[in-house]
C-alpha cells in the first residue's frame, strides 16, 4: 500500500500541481466513494481517508493552496541542495 504520509498533497489525490479547482473537487469526490472510513476496521484505510481529506481541504482553498505551493517548492529546493552537498562531502 502507498505511504500517504510521505506524498505531497497533489499526489494523495492523484493530481499534479497544474490541476484546476474543478479537477481537485471531482477527484476528491471520486476518492470519497472508494475510501469509506466506516467500512471494516482498517486503520490504513482510515489514515488514507484522513490524508485525502486534509489534501482536499488545503488545495480547495485558493489562499491555502498558494501557501502550500510556495512552501512545498521551497522544501524541494532545500532537499536538492542538501543532496548535492552530501554528494560532494559525505558525512
Amino acid at each position: 500500500m502507498t505511504d500517504f504520509r510521505t506524498q505531497d498533497m497533489y499526489s494523495r489525490l492523484g493530481l499534479t500541481s497544474k490541476a484546476i479547482q474543478e479537477e481537485i473537487e471531482k477527484t476528491y469526490l471520486r476518492k470519497l466513494f472508494t475510501l469509506p472510513p466506516d467500512k471494516g476496521n482498517n486503520p490504513e484505510a482510515m489514515l488514507e481517508f484522513n490524508m485525502v481529506s486534509e489534501s482536499y481541504e488545503i488545495l480547495s482553498d485558493p489562499k491555502s493552496r498558494k501557501g502550500y505551493d510556495q512552501n512545498y517548492e521551497f522544501i524541494k529546493q532545500m532537499e536538492e541542495i542538501l543532496i548535492a552537498i552530501e554528494k560532494e562531502q559525505p558525512f
